[in-house]
């Protein structure tokens, strides 16, 4: 058993449902063992906030990848300095170019739909709000 982060991009009217959607959207992922709990949310204006009281994460962990380069730099790195749960050792076949192009979180994917794996899944088509939000989650498998 393992614990990461994935985040889900949703469109939303405020953090709280931006949460709730994504939340919504993966719950029927995973069996009884596993579970998922939502650690952050972020704006597109880049407003940053903590949800709950998970001390799994600690406050300067969260603030590394509190923005879009924060959030490149988790995907590209996957080491356990950087991630302390679970390293993950796959190579981005998804996206290769990170010097051409920075990956962008509210428009880019990264391992999407694989809840298991550190990554991005973006659901943005599927929800309707006023803002594009990313919901950070706490994933056990």
């Amino acid at each position: 058993m393992s614990h990461n982060i994935h985040l889900i991009t949703v469109k939303a009217d405020d953090f709280f449902s931006a949460s709730e959607k994504a939340m919504e959207y993966i719950e029927d992922w995973g069996t009884e063992n596993n579970w998922r709990k939502p650690v952050a949310v972020m704006s597109e204006t880049m407003d940053f906030r903590r949800v709950g009281s998970d001390d799994r994460y600690s406050a300067p962990f969260l603030k590394e990848i509190s923005s879009l380069s924060g959030i490149e730099t988790m995907l590209m790195n996957y080491s356990e300095d950087y991630f302390k749960y679970t390293p993950d050792t796959r190579e981005p076949e998804w996206y290769d170019n990170f010097e051409e192009k920075p990956f962008n979180a509210f428009v880019d994917e990264c391992y999407p739909y694989e809840y298991d794996y550190v990554g991005v899944t973006n659901i943005c088509e599927e929800t309707n709000g006023e803002r594009k939000y990313i919901v950070y989650i706490d994933m056990h498998s």
